[in-house]
């Protein structure tokens, strides 16, 4: 056979004729392929970090597997040193990490324990008005992590029969802040229940950040307890020598064993979350048996941090889903657009082919191996990069959108061969379609979006992958629903058109006249193209609105945790403070609250216990104008403002607080006020010696500051309430603002995920409708250009072949706006109503867009701007072929 006609040279000569066309469909393939591929690998990713994120947050004593037990000694007489004693006790913690499972055991650090022995009373002979109980510790390595300040390490102890207990003092080490409240100083010996105590050596931590002076943290630091009628007492913790313990046998076996195994926060995959949770609930459900018949339980809110961040991820995931749902249409819909050019171009080759007796099957099964060879190989290579690039782990559904694009170009160009697509013929837009499988297909698609929709309303986005996967149709609402309403449009758009054309029939306009001939037709932008512009512009607007609402959502949340602009919880909160802080720059205003626990309430159901807040309902007034005005307490029966979940129990109208008689005046939120329980009530602080609590300090204040107020105004807060309070509540004292925890849900992973995902959505979005009125136009550009050449010969100027051109694109690119933009709209508030996204958001609040009429009509002007253009384009691209050229290529 000759080589010029042998088969392999006319499979080649084929190819090549559409070389260009092929690669644009290969690039676009490889590049979306990849991308589908390490979107769940990044939120993989992100879940990973997030959980890191949220682990790092919690408190060492709370992380960390942590507990208490009791020490196994051996009988009296059987040892005299601590390794005799103790030796078998910290061998056996010390191999607790080694049992752990995989993979909780990845970020289990060493364990650490300590014995603490019971409490004994004692007294300081520099301060009578304060009573001292002290604990005994033992440590075998606790002279490792402090430094002596003055004196040195306490020696053993041995019990010497008939010897008075303060000639045979026990000596301890004590840190500098409990010596300094107690008022100790080394040698300075006190009574110690049967014993006395000594004071060998003050110390202070080496490092203390240490996680070790979290949990032993009254071994650095004491603990003040103050209680009506009865002097103060300053409980402590000292250290013993650890050789003691054989003297100390009876106090150590009646005190406590403590012990803790650090976790890293970093060590931890999210697709672990629930291996990890089910290995730390057997964990923490079984005691470690010790020697000597000692035990420990240990516990960790590890498993709290996972279920909280399984929560968050997975709305996420679903706010992100559902906005790459419509982006996926609009891929799609990039695809169909790409393979119909390249059938179109392939049209002659396979109108031979049909006319020589190839049947359609044949001729589709040519157009789908050619697919599978221009999409399969990218696709392939696409997938392994995206692994080797984020080797996250995702389930199968993670695989399901990659390998769905890989072979959607492959059951296009399948379907896209038929034979109407083989000769040039008239697309005349019409209410009615002639075709039954497309009313079929519509209808089809009516009714899997209202059954989404009524799924989602009632299960949520279900997750339904080991990583992040979500239930496929439940993250393509939003798609149905655009697609539903855009071939609405479409079904209603020639009505208005046609009308149209009667009106311009009947005037001397003839670019008028052809251009609404031409719009009804042989209208540029298809049925797919118009409905791509549809849902682009919708998801566009969808992007711009949840991104607003992503902000003030967690404005709210971040307002709602603090309960104002700022809150100071601390121990001793005196009228002089409050009144320090109410003169400080930007404050605008403070209300202090103190509150009575378990107060009791009367109504006709029986009794009732709660907690009371009492305050000036003048200065929360100031703080709080959202809430109701609480009226004044001369009013009778007192005026107070109740809980949601206190309402729900009131029954009758005579309802009594203790001995005061009140009246509910209004009910607000059970989170009105951060802190408090579900059942609570609200009452002027003049009643404050009715009820009792005349003597009580506030708890909180409650602070409004000016809108423009900085971090210093902040500190200058922060340094009033450290300055009133006692050495030992220094660090117990908390100040909260707006601002501080913003910027903290700010930097959470998923936040900055989300965000970026919908900003790249949105221009992602803009990227694929440009190319599709490119494509678009390179579709219809043989028709357009032979009625261009036509009426170019009879005298058409260049500015009104752009308006015929126009009146292609015009008509559908208006109104692809116009409804997509209205659903755009519409659909954050769908979303919103039937998902609860507190989840992700926090706050009690359910979410409701937040529309900023700036953003959309920045979003609508930027996706028209890109119409027009890509519009102007093709309108450029038509000038470039000259008549007699296009009208010989029509005639041959």
């Amino acid at each position: 056979m000759n080589d010029i006609t042998s088969p392999v040279r006319l499979v080649f000569d084929h190819l090549r004729a559409g070389f260009r066309a092929s690669l644009l469909v290969a690039v676009l393939v490889t590049a979306t392929v990849f991308v589908a591929a390490i979107v769940p690998r990044a939120f993989a990713a992100v879940a990973t970090a997030e959980l890191s994120f949220e682990l790092g947050t919690e408190s060492p004593p709370r992380l960390d597997l942590s507990g208490e037990g009791r020490i196994g000694l051996p009988a009296s007489g059987t040892g005299s040193t601590a390794q005799s004693m103790l030796g078998g006790t910290d061998s056996a913690i010390e191999k607790v990490p080694s049992t752990l499972p995989h993979p909780l055991a990845d970020g289990a650090g060493a364990a650490v324990w300590l014995a603490k022995s019971s409490t004994g009373q004692s007294s300081s002979k520099a301060d009578k008005s304060v009573d001292l109980s002290l604990r005994l510790a033992i440590d075998l390595a606790f002279n490792e992590r402090l430094h002596y300040v003055s004196g040195e390490a306490p020696r053993p102890w041995t019990l010497e029969d008939g010897t008075p207990a303060v000639e045979n003092p026990i000596e301890i080490a004590i840190s500098q802040k409990s010596a300094t409240e107690m008022k100790l100083a080394v040698g300075e010996v006190v009574p110690y229940s049967s014993a006395a105590l000594r004071i060998a050596g003050i110390y202070e931590p080496d490092d203390p950040e240490n996680a070790y002076w979290d949990h032993a943290y009254d071994l650095e630091h004491p603990l003040i307890i103050r209680e009506t009628g009865r002097a103060p007492i300053i409980q402590a913790t000292v250290y013993v020598a650890p050789d003691s313990i054989a003297s100390l046998r009876e106090p150590f076996a009646a005190g406590v064993l403590v012990a803790w195994i650090t976790v890293d926060p970093s060590a931890y995959s999210f697709a672990d979350r629930e291996l990890l949770a089910t290995q730390i609930r057997k964990v923490t459900a079984t005691p470690v048996p010790l020697p000597e018949f000692g035990a420990l339980t240990l516990k960790t809110s590890f498993t709290d941090v996972i279920k909280s961040t399984e929560v968050k991820v997975s709305a996420a995931v679903a706010l992100v889903a559902l906005s790459l749902s419509g982006l996926l249409g609009v891929l799609l819909a990039t695809y169909a657009l790409s393979i119909q050019t390249l059938v179109r171009r392939r049209r002659f080759s396979l109108s031979l082919a049909s006319a020589r007796g190839a049947s359609m099957g044949q001729l589709r099964g040519v157009m789908a191996i050619e697919a599978a060879a221009i999409s399969i190989p990218g696709s392939i290579a696409a997938l392994s990069v995206a692994a080797m690039v984020l080797p996250e782990r995702v389930g199968l559904d993670g695989l399901l959108a990659p390998v769905a694009l890989a072979l959607s170009p492959i059951v296009l160009a399948a379907i896209l061969v038929s034979p109407g697509g083989l000769r040039d013929s008239r697309n005349d837009i019409s209410v009615r379609s002639t075709s039954r499988i497309r009313w079929v297909l519509e209808a089809a698609l009516a009714g899997a979006a209202i059954v989404a929709l009524v799924l989602l309303q009632r299960r949520g986005l279900v997750p339904s992958g080991d990583v992040f996967g979500v239930d496929p149709l439940l993250a393509a609402t939003p798609l149905l629903l655009a697609a539903s309403i855009g071939l609405l449009g479409l079904r209603v758009f020639p009505i208005p058109l046609r009308a149209v054309r009667a009106v311009v029939r009947r005037r001397p306009a003839p670019v008028a006249e052809v251009g609404s001939a031409r719009a009804i037709r042989d209208p540029a932008i298809g049925a797919i193209a118009a409905l791509a512009l549809i849902v682009g512009v919708s998801m566009v607007m969808f992007s711009t609105i949840m991104i607003s609402t992503v902000d003030a959502s967690q404005q709210r949340a971040a307002t709602e945790s603090v309960g104002a602009d700022a809150r100071v919880d601390a121990h001793d909160l005196p009228d002089a403070l409050l009144e320090d802080i109410r003169h400080l720059p930007e404050v605008d205003a403070a209300a202090a609250l103190t509150v009575q626990e378990n107060a009791t309430l009367t109504d006709e159901a029986g009794t009732t216990r709660l907690d009371v807040l009492l305050v000036d309902p003048t200065a929360l007034a100031a703080v709080r104008g959202d809430l109701p005005e609480l009226g004044s307490a001369n009013q009778s029966p007192r005026p107070v403002l109740v809980s949601q979940s206190l309402a729900d129990l009131l029954q009758g109208t005579e309802i009594r607080l203790g001995d005061i008689s009140i009246q509910p005046t209004d009910v607000i939120a059970d989170s009105a006020i951060p802190g408090m329980p579900d059942i609570w009530l609200i009452i002027d602080d003049d009643t404050a010696a009715e009820l009792g609590m005349s003597e009580q300090e506030p708890r909180s204040v409650l602070i409004s500051l000016d809108e423009d107020y900085g971090p210093a105004d902040i500190e200058a807060i922060r340094s009033a309430v450290l300055k009133a309070q006692p050495e030992q509540f220094i660090e117990s004292a908390g100040i909260y603002d707006v601002h501080s925890e913003l910027r903290q849900r700010k930097a959470a992973p998923t936040t900055s995920a989300i965000e970026v995902s919908l900003v790249l959505t949105a221009g992602a979005t803009l990227i694929f409708t440009m190319l599709i009125i490119a494509l678009a136009a390179m579709a219809s550009a043989a028709s357009r250009n032979r009625v261009v050449a036509v009426m170019r010969i009879v005298g058409m100027t260049p500015r009104q072949v752009r308006a015929l051109v126009a009146w292609e694109f015009g008509p559908v690119a208006i109104s692809a706006l116009l409804v997509g933009a209205a659903l755009g709209i519409v659909l954050p508030y769908i979303v919103t109503a039937v998902l609860d996204l507190r989840g992700f958001f926090g706050g009690t609040t359910l979410p409701t867009p937040a529309i900023n009429p700036l953003w959309i009509a920045a979003a609508f002007g930027i996706y028209a701007v890109t119409i027009v253009a890509a519009v102007f384009i093709a309108a450029a691209i038509g000038r470039r072929f000259a008549p007699a050229s296009t009208l010989k290529m029509g005639e041959s």
